[in-house]
């Protein structure tokens, strides 16, 4: 299984300093995968964020704070 993603920070007037992580979840055929589970985990504090990919694959992580992270995506049926 293959998650695609971007984090994008989004400068603004109010300089916020968040971003967005998003991207479409995908088998190896490149058939998309709904109701696939991602989880971002904040390596520095452990702390989770879940998600599920909507009909299309897409999912999206919104207002994500500067830091290195690691995404895990798991599916029924997929290893």
């Amino acid at each position: 299984m293959v998650a695609g993603w971007t984090l994008a920070p989004f400068p603004s007037p109010a300089q916020v300093s968040t971003g967005s992580l998003h991207g479409i979840v995908s088998d190896a055929t490149g058939a998309v995968v709904p109701n696939a589970r991602i989880t971002l985990k904040d390596q520095a504090t452990n702390s989770t964020r879940d998600t599920t990919s909507n009909r299309t694959g897409f999912f999206n992580f919104a207002a994500v704070q500067p830091a290195n992270y690691t995404v895990t995506v798991t599916a029924a049926g997929f290893n």
